[in-house]
């Protein structure tokens, strides 16, 4: 049930990980977990439901794209570190934002404005809204 496989992995030019397809394995993990966490697994049912996953999706091509895009840019490496984003102390501030919070605007790019079968991928309240740069 990956969302996205080794083979289209490398078919799509996926270069961190060629010729590791087990560390690519715990990345698509740990992607596909942070994705399927801000989208309540919605996305589940392109893959599971029928048993083959529904290849003419419009949502398919989206989905692998953003796995990619996850992937490639490192978020879905070691995801520990600072759980804030800013800090001030005194006049002294300093903002860090985390892999996590990277990973999560990401998706939000992607899916904030899709739908699948009426309902919205993520909710959509709250969205902050950037443009989607590519791989």
């Amino acid at each position: 049930m990956k969302y996205l496989s080794y083979a289209d992995y490398t078919a799509l030019g996926g270069k961190l990980f060629a010729g590791n397809e087990l560390n690519f394995n715990r990345a698509e993990f740990a992607a596909r977990k942070r994705v399927d966490s801000l989208t309540g697994s919605r996305l589940q049912k392109l893959f599971i439901e029928p048993s083959e996953p529904q290849e003419d999706h419009p949502l398919l091509e989206t989905v692998k794209m953003l796995m990619l895009e996850l992937i490639e840019r490192g978020y879905m490496g070691k995801l520990d570190g600072e759980d804030y984003t800013s800090e001030s102390q005194g006049r002294v501030s300093v903002s860090r934002e985390t892999k996590t919070g990277k990973a999560d605007q990401l998706i939000k790019d992607y899916f904030g404005n899709e739908y699948l079968n009426g309902v919205p991928l993520i909710d959509r309240s709250g969205i902050k809204f950037s443009p989607v740069a590519r791989v």
